[in-house]
Parts: C-alpha cells; structure tokens; sequence
C-alpha cells in the first residue's frame, strides 16, 4: 500500500533523531572538558536545526499519509506544527502534548534563525540549553509517534 511507505518513512525518521540525540549528548559529554569553540557551536547549533527538521519530515509524511495538504501560506512552517497541538487537524494525532509544545516550538524558531544567520555568533549558554531541550523533548516526542505508528500499523493490518 503506497501509504503504508510514509510509516515507514516514519520510523526511519525516529531511527535518525535517535543517532543525532545520541551525537548531541556526546558533545554535550565533550563541553565539560573542553572550552567550546567554534567547530563545537556549529556542531550544536546543526544538530538543534536537523533535530527540527526531522520533527517537520515526520509531520510532512503523516500528513501525507491521511492525504492532508501542507499549508502553502508564509507562515507554513508554524501552521504544520499547529496541525499537531491540541486540538489536532481532522485526523492527525496530537504529537505535541503541553509538556513540550512550547518548547519544540521553540526549537522551531531557532532553525530558522541558524538557518539565516552565523553559528559563530551564538551564545554557548544558549546552545547548551537548547541542547538539553532537545535531549529532553525527544523521548516524550518519539513515545507519541511510536503511538501512533502502532495504531496506524493495526488499523491497516
């Protein structure tokens, strides 16, 4: 079923935030024992912008997968993620619950600022933290797509 692919697309896209959570925790690990330059914030920043980018890979292809257009406004980008809040768009499950709403929101503004601007020119404080939130989303993120991947596994068995 050419559906049944964006599920698959799915998880692979929470196979690769597993491994990039995995490589932000070591830099994390790193900065401990190292002054962080520049090579370490782009590094950071990077990881923080894909982790982003592959929340909006997931919600493009389950979009997809109930045959729901993605918004074609300016502000598209936001109106994905809202389709996802609570309340949900017609059909869509709810992947961003209170708890990490604003924060992924968050995150989703700063991928758009690394992606218009210089890396070098953020704070380390900053980045450490966003790390962290990164880190911090990604489990009760993950839990809520692999939900729904279960669900929609049996619906379509």
């Amino acid at each position: 079923m050419h559906n049944q692919r964006y599920l698959q697309e799915v998880a692979l896209e929470l196979e690769n935030l597993t491994l990039l959570i995995q490589e932000l925790q070591k830099i994390i690990d790193a900065q401990e024992l190292n002054e962080p330059d520049i090579v370490l914030k782009t590094a950071t920043s990077s990881f923080m912008a894909q982790y982003y980018t592959g929340i909006e890979n997931i919600l493009k292809r389950i979009s997809k997968y109930f045959s729901i257009p993605l918004p074609k406004s300016d502000s598209w980008h936001f109106e994905l993620f809202s389709f996802f809040c609570n309340p949900p768009h017609s059909h869509l499950p709810i992947l961003f619950t209170d708890d990490i709403k604003n924060e992924i929101n968050e995150l989703r503004k700063f991928r758009h600022r690394f992606h218009h601007g210089y890396s070098f020119t953020l704070e380390w404080d900053e980045l450490l933290i966003g790390a962290k939130t990164v880190i911090d989303t990604f489990k009760p993120f993950s839990q809520n797509v692999n939900s729904f991947l279960q669900k929609s596994i049996k619906i379509n068995s």
